[in-house]
């Protein structure tokens, strides 16, 4: 629009200045040539015929600068042609690449570089289709060419680096990208990369170093900076805990004030501040996260902030500590346990009454069979909780990518990632062996699973003699739970010389047990139907220890 404006004003104004010279009397001696001489009263023509002239020598200039340049239009023609065609072969082999398609990827590496063998990108086409054809020596090469150029120089690093990663190459690796964040600061893949390769090898100092390089390079927003800093110094701290307490101290404050809820800095802190006899410091800095974030480790640093303190002590720290989050379950818990230090067992079993009102955990669980155990000394009852801890809600544990420890690391052990630990209650993987339901168990004995004592025990106890048990198979959570597991609910017929079992149950669907007992623990509740050696493996009880014991085989209805 604006190029048509400006036609149409010089068009105008050329019209204007014609009309000007019409009017205009006079003659005028244009030249003589050849004996001729051109003479015009009316300037409009002589303007007219100069415009001419002048037309004539820019069409004559337009003729002669084709026909020179036409040898190089036809060359660029052709460079143009082979510049397309191999542009095309390079969006053709990225979409092979991106696709799996390795013949495709093939045929548009070739013809990439056969017209574009000076660009970048068909080099880096060349590599990633060698790769997929799992030609390393030919991709290590395509990207050893490009170090040669200083625009593909960091582009053949990250293409090294890998193949040194996927190799398990990780000296060379390590030097690749140390030599790209030298080369190029501030670049995602190589400043993270070189983090988590010190991180993995314990250099905290370096790794702190490169953080804050990242940092200002913007690769992490100031929130995941801070956290990842106080990873960085919390994991410094407990290396230097013993070795150099006032550099792990301050480290460890730093951490805290950086990540006031992450535990395992403050925790770090208080032991270390414990240890240099700074209690006051060392009690609020659990303080300060227990009422952000209450955990065990928390309470254990705080209850245990003094060595050498009597139960009563520890119990009244405990006591303190939940207070600052009143009926919090890990408080109680930690109130439970104290008061179990001192054998208070009927304090214990109030403290701990409020969690098995709902769904108690599995720590909850065991707390209250060493309670049983402790107070009474009643095995079956110990038995029972036992068997409802098997059975009840895990607890939060440090997992990290599936796996569980039991304490914090700053890397993960699998994936080797920096601050993948969480606390967490972990995934429960019901595809692998998941407990068998009453309604799932058919009609009739049936072969069981070997587990554990704890699992089946609680039933087993009224029926066999509990000094002599090897449990051989699973009982189900229904059965495992029943609160009256008496010989009354089922009755056995028992013929020992023809081995062959009749029953008559109280509930035709129970399942059934499998166990391996004694003879001598037998009952009028038990079937013999065999004998067989002590399996490998078996739990024996110590103080049944007999040279080459013969067991018999029973089953329970």
């Amino acid at each position: 629009m604006f190029g048509l404006i400006i036609f149409l004003i010089i068009v105008f104004l050329m019209a204007a200045g014609f009309a000007w010279l019409a009017d205009q009397p006079g003659s005028l001696l244009i030249l003589k040539f050849g004996g001729l001489e051109f003479a015009e009263e009316n300037l409009a023509v002589i303007a007219a015929i100069a415009f001419a002239i002048l037309l004539a020598i820019i069409f004559i200039w337009i003729i002669i600068t084709m026909v020179w340049k036409t040898p190089g239009n036809i060359g660029s023609f052709f460079k143009n042609r082979r510049r397309e065609k191999g542009w095309r072969a390079i969006a053709d082999g990225v979409i092979a690449v991106g696709a799996g398609d390795i013949s495709a990827a093939r045929r548009a590496a070739k013809q990439s570089n056969k017209f574009l063998p000076e660009e970048p990108v068909a080099g880096l086409l060349t590599a990633q289709t060698a790769q997929m054809d799992g030609k390393q020596d030919v991709a290590r090469q395509a990207f050893e060419t490009m170090l040669s150029k200083p625009e593909t120089k960091v582009l053949g690093l990250r293409g090294l680096y890998m193949e040194a990663e996927a190799t398990g190459q990780k000296e060379a690796a390590r030097l690749l990208v140390e030599q790209a964040v030298t080369e190029q600061p501030g670049l995602e893949w190589s400043g993270k990369a070189l983090l988590s390769m010190q991180a993995a090898d314990g250099d905290w100092d370096g790794a702190l170093i490169t953080l804050d390089q990242n940092a200002d390079a913007k690769l992490y927003d100031k929130k995941e900076a801070k956290r990842l800093r106080a990873v960085l110094l919390t994991a410094s701290a407990i290396q230097l805990e013993t070795s150099n307490p006032q550099k792990a101290k301050s480290q460890a404050l730093e951490a805290h004030r950086l990540a006031p809820d992450f535990v395992p800095a403050a925790a770090t802190a208080s032991r270390v501040l414990a240890r240099l006899s700074e209690l006051r410091k060392a009690t609020k800095v659990v303080e300060t996260s227990w009422k952000l974030t209450p955990h065990p480790e928390l309470m254990d640093a705080y209850t245990h902030v003094r060595s050498g303190d009597s139960g009563v002590d520890r119990l009244k720290r405990a006591e303190t500590l939940n207070n600052l989050r009143p009926n919090h379950a890990e408080g109680l818990m930690g109130v439970a346990r104290a008061k179990m230090d001192v054998q208070d067992w009927d304090g214990a079993r109030l403290t701990l009454a409020s969690l098995l009102n709902s769904a108690p955990t599995e720590r909850v669980c065991l707390m209250m069979s060493e309670v049983e155990e402790g107070q009474y000394g009643d095995r079956g009852r110990v038995r029972e909780w036992l068997s409802r801890a098997v059975h009840a809600q895990r607890d939060a544990v440090w997992t990290a990518d599936g796996y569980i420890a039991d304490e914090w690391a700053p890397i993960s052990p699998i994936s080797g990632e920096l601050d993948a630990y969480e606390w967490r209650v972990p995934v429960e993987n019901l595809g692998e062996d998941p407990d068998l339901l009453l309604e799932d168990i058919p009609e009739g004995p049936r072969e069981l699973p070997v587990v554990t004592i704890a699992q089946s025990a609680a039933t087993l106890a009224t029926t066999i003699n509990e000094d002599n048990v090897t449990i051989l198979s699973e009982q189900t959570d229904d059965l495992a739970k029943s609160d009256d597991p008496s010989p009354a609910a089922s009755e056995v017929v028992s013929d020992e010389n023809d081995m062959d079992v009749a029953s008559k149950s109280a509930n035709e669907d129970a399942p059934k047990v499998e166990v391996i007992a004694d003879d001598q623990s037998a009952s009028d509740n038990v079937k013999i139907i065999g004998d067989d050696p002590i399996t490998q493996g078996a739990i024996d009880d110590p103080g049944t220890k007999e040279a080459e014991p013969t067991r018999k085989r029973f089953k329970l209805f």
